[in-house]
């Protein structure tokens, strides 16, 4: 299997990484092929691999791509299933369910069955769940093994999950961001259609774990006129794309297959962890062969589910959480098989995707009033390490947008978002600049040689005693704006003898003498000759006359 340029830097820094550390976490965007990643990694471990995830599709997929990759069938550790460890030479990968490896056998867990010192590396799938207790039971059973290393892989984690994950991986081996993965034409571009549904308030909603709570976001999602504002809205827009909802209870997917079947007759099917799992197979099989348009769902859609002709995802299930609205999104980047393999460059690629069946893949996201509440959405995903200020700028023009029934670019509006804010961030530099520049020309202006407006010979000091200004000659000066302050005690006494003299002459004042100096006009003229010139010059407003 030829590995795309990302996939073998992602190997490169794995080993990179494992070398330095015993974990490392990989960072691949839902669509861009984790799963052959890590079983890359697993062809070139040393020893024998345990790979745990969390899901059935998860756990069928990991296998079919290690087997794929490495020509090497792993056994499966889940439920009724058992991996082989009795023989002489077992499978190189087991790949095991952690619900089944937690389960208790005997007097211990069904995890020990493995021996840990024969295993080099542990990877888990999804792995923004690896803070679970349940995987770290798993984790610490194989990490008595000290040179057993840990791989974790997963989407864009939230921030919440990148600190906690923190305590589980002590390094990140790579990270290939959605907007790079859009950019370089292995995904499709993704378009914001966001739309605006008046009763939807979750403003009151409680948080529960960093999202809403569950029970009281049914509530609102599952009610008459909220039910009937998604169909309608979705129905309206769809064309002929394949759409893919996404629901927070059993009941608001069912009913609202229901109303989407009101509209056009068998277009929907729901389907939720309550469907049995033969017929859940069947749906899927049926949704991927185009039976039907809209697939209904209540979080089974979310990982492990593959089916690139999907052109619309409808978010009817608002959340809080980064990597869920990832895992949701991530179910129509995909672009149609044979696209962009193959294909060498970005442009070549986009191109490609541009000219096949599906150009691109439509996100219509539902909001309302969310109070304090921040709600996920496109710019948060795409934005990567992109500033908060700059996803929440986007943020601002994508809700512009839900007046309207156009579809936006979101990475535009990010880019968008990232020129204004640099444009306001050089405007406040150079604003800041001119305030230094005046604050500089004040102090050159406080600093002003009154020696030179006098028109005096020199500045110099003596070496002399003499007696310093009384209070009484201080304001004296400072009434005619004399700067003395940080002047010497001769050269103080200097500028006061000049002053009373001039005063005595009928010569011009200080004042009068630095405005004349600095239109160029001489100084040694009388007071009204001063005021004359400088009442010239305030009618020419203060230009050289």
């Amino acid at each position: 299997m030829k590995l795309r340029p990302y996939q073998k830097d992602a190997i490169d820094g794995i080993c990179q990484a494992l070398r330095e550390c015993d974990s490392t976490l990989l960072c691949l965007p839902t669509g861009c092929g984790k799963t052959v990643v890590f079983a890359s990694a697993a062809k070139i471990a040393r020893d024998r691999v345990m790979v745990i995830a969390h899901r059935d599709e998860l756990i069928q997929q990991g296998a079919a791509k290690i087997a794929a990759v490495t020509g090497d069938r792993p056994n499966i550790e889940k439920a009724e299933q058992y991996s082989n460890e009795s023989t002489m030479f077992p499978s190189k990968c087991v790949v095991g369910s952690v619900q089944t490896l937690n389960a208790r056998m005997g007097d211990g867990r069904r995890v020990e069955r493995f021996n840990p010192d024969d295993f080099s590396l542990l990877i888990i799938d999804e792995a923004h769940h690896a803070v679970a207790s349940s995987y770290r039971t798993v984790i610490e059973h194989f990490q008595q093994n000290p040179k057993c290393k840990l791989l974790g892989v997963t989407a864009t984690p939230d921030r919440s999950d990148e600190i906690a994950l923190k305590e589980v991986f002590e390094s990140v081996a790579f990270e290939y961001g959605l907007m790079d993965a859009t950019r370089d034409g292995w995904l499709v571009p993704i378009r914001s259609m966001p739309a605006r549904i008046l009763d939807l308030d979750f403003s009151s909603v409680k948080d529960v774990a960093g999202d809403f709570h569950q029970g009281e976001l049914s509530e609102i999602m599952e009610r008459e006129g909220n039910l009937h504002g998604v169909a309608d809205e979705t129905v309206r827009r769809m064309g002929d794309r394949k759409v893919l909802v996404f629901c927070v209870s059993v009941a608001q997917s069912e009913l609202l297959a229901e109303i989407f079947d009101r509209h056009k007759a068998g277009c929907a099917r729901f389907i939720s962890g309550d469907t049995p799992p033969e017929e859940r197979r069947q749906l899927l099989r049926d949704y991927a062969d185009g039976r039907f348009q809209i697939l209904v769902n209540c979080m089974v859609a979310t990982e492990g589910f593959d089916c690139p002709d999907i052109g619309m995802v409808v978010i009817a299930r608002p959340t809080k959480s980064r990597s869920l609205y990832a895992q949701m999104v991530g179910r129509g980047t995909r672009p149609l098989p044979n696209t962009v393999d193959g294909v060498e460059s970005d442009v070549d690629r986009r191109s490609a995707i541009a000219g096949s069946a599906k150009k691109d893949c439509i996100i219509l996201d539902f909001c309302g009033n969310a109070g304090k509440h921040s709600l996920a959405s496109l710019p948060d995903i795409l934005g990567g390490k992109l500033p908060d200020e700059v996803v929440k700028r986007a943020k601002e023009h994508q809700d512009k947008a839900a007046d309207s029934e156009e579809s936006v670019d979101v990475v535009a509006l990010l880019e968008q978002a990232e020129r204004e804010i640099e444009e306001e961030e050089k405007k406040r530099r150079e604003k800041e600049r001119r305030r230094l520049v005046v604050g500089r020309a004040k102090v050159l202006v406080d600093e002003i040689d009154p020696f030179r407006v006098y028109g005096m010979p020199s500045r110099g000091s003596s070496n002399y005693r003499v007696l310093p200004l009384t209070e009484g000659q201080k304001d004296l000066l400072r009434k005619q704006g004399v700067p003395f302050e940080r002047l010497d005690t001769w050269q103080q006494r200097e500028l006061f003898k000049e002053t009373v003299k001039r005063f005595k002459r009928n010569q011009c004042s200080f004042r009068q003498a630095k405005l004349l100096q600095r239109f160029g006009h001489k100084t040694d003229c009388s007071f009204s000759e001063a005021k004359a010139i400088i009442d010239r010059l305030a009618k020419n407003n203060w230009k050289a006359v």
